[in-house]
């Protein structure tokens, strides 16, 4: 939907002068970008769905927080600014393109949690070629049943998350509880800023909305907590631990389940499924000690390119060999960065 001009707010026109200099500033980038789009450094392959998908994330997250500070602001802090007042009640999102313009959404945090969400959103597309939605939820429901009280009350809290996401078939929006405390809190911050600068609302009531969208954030809900407490109960709760399957799972209890095993974040495998072939992913795999049999079944589920996993090339690393590269991987990711800076930069500095 196209984004129309504030009706409270003068529209000048088009202002061909200003619109032909921040054309010229922003033309300076265009060999950085080119470059980028040339020359990728992560060796990852984003094809234009993910990419789009990955706007269209980003562009709901910016929406829901805009809407609901400026609800806020007029519900529970009784501001009358016509402004206001139609973001709260506008479908439309109206600070997406000043923040970008501003270089506000350019953080790696911000980044990598967009991608995340993108690939999951791939990933379940990947499933549903292959497996009927009805069969992917009854996965999750079968747990519903079980016996351990515990076991079912985190399957349904993870089923009601689930259910309540935003994603559909074609689309792909933003649930506020999946956004992590500390990129939601900079961003509230960030878009609080861009709607005060658009509307031309001053009023100190429209920071203290800020204040109580930020207390009223509760991480806990997300999905990735949800799915890591069912992991948890279900492992605990199992003489004997079964393998990890996105079919017998879903996806999201899946990597949970894996992440609890491997001691990885669940951000960190699915970057993995992003990877050429997979390949952490199957390194991981063969670190927990999953048979060939089941490892190609999975790979076989998530990929989404006609690759194939043989039982050869899931055997060219031994069992021990896999597990010292996951430990490596699971470490706290500034010290990996810090470790990798410092042998390419000091690769003669031996302590």
């Amino acid at each position: 939907m196209e984004k129309r001009d504030f009706s409270a707010v003068e529209n000048d026109g088009f202002d061909l002068a200003k619109k032909a200099g921040e054309y010229g500033a922003s033309s300076a980038f265009l060999t950085s970008d080119l470059s980028n789009a040339l020359f990728p450094e992560s060796g990852l392959y984003l094809s234009d769905r993910l990419l789009s998908n990955s706007r269209q994330y980003l562009r709901s997250m910016i929406g829901e927080i805009e809407s609901q500070l400026c609800l806020k602001a007029v519900e529970n802090l009784g501001v009358v600014h016509a402004s206001i007042v139609e973001i709260g009640n506008s479908s439309m999102v109206y600070c997406h393109d000043h923040l970008r313009n501003a270089g506000l959404l350019n953080q790696s945090d911000l980044l990598e949690h967009v991608f995340v969400q993108a690939q999951k959103v791939e990933l379940t597309n990947r499933l549903l070629q292959k497996f009927s939605q009805e069969n992917l939820e009854n996965s999750l429901a079968s747990h519903l049943d079980h016996e351990d009280q515990n076991v079912a009350e985190a399957a349904m809290a993870l089923l009601v998350s689930r259910n309540r996401s935003g994603f559909q078939i074609g689309q792909i929006s933003c649930r506020l509880s999946d956004v992590p405390v500390e990129i939601y809190h900079d961003l509230v911050w960030s878009v609080t800023a861009a709607v005060q600068k658009i509307s031309g609302c001053s009023e100190p009531k429209l920071l203290a909305a800020a204040e109580l969208l930020l207390a009223g954030h509760d991480e806990s809900q997300s999905i990735d907590n949800r799915a890591q407490r069912l992991a948890g109960l279900l492992d605990h709760a199992e003489a004997s631990a079964t393998i990890p399957h996105p079919i017998k799972d879903g996806l999201d209890l899946f990597l949970a389940r894996i992440a609890l095993r491997s001691q990885l974040s669940i951000n960190q495998l699915t970057i993995f499924t992003a990877e050429p072939n997979m390949a952490r992913l199957v390194v991981v795999m063969r670190a927990l000690g999953i048979t060939e049999i089941d490892a190609i079944s999975v790979f076989t589920a998530l990929d989404g390119s006609g690759n194939i996993l043989t039982p050869a090339s899931y055997k060219e690393i031994s069992r021990d060999q896999a597990i010292v590269m996951t430990d490596n991987w699971s470490k706290p990711s500034a010290f990996q960065t810090a470790e990798r800076k410092l042998a390419s930069n000091h690769p003669e500095i031996d302590g």
